[in-house]
């Protein structure tokens, strides 16, 4: 499972985690997230250097910082609720 909710210092956290070696990817600049255009698309993240499948197992691929960007903008602020949302994520951050 690619997003787990990590305990970091007693905080749980949602984490996006490697799909060859398990652990958290700890940031968007340090992952990559690709998928294999099948049926159902199968999504895989990986850390960037030292899981990195290659293009030739995971041909379509980006950073994972793109992938969030992306995410944003297909389910971001113009959505409704987006604003109480954010307020919920940033109480949460808080805690």
């Amino acid at each position: 499972m690619p997003l787990k909710i990590v305990d970091i210092g007693g905080n749980l956290c949602p984490m996006f985690c490697c799909d060859k070696c398990g652990e958290p990817i700890k940031g968007p600049d340090s992952g990559l997230m690709g998928w294999k255009h099948e049926e159902p698309a199968i999504l895989l993240y990986f850390h960037k250097i030292r899981c990195d499948p290659g293009h030739e197992v995971i041909p379509f691929r980006h950073d994972l910082d793109v992938f969030m960007v992306w995410l944003q903008w297909k389910y971001g602020p113009q959505t409704k609720g987006w604003k109480d949302a954010d307020r919920r994520a940033d109480w949460l951050e808080r805690m």
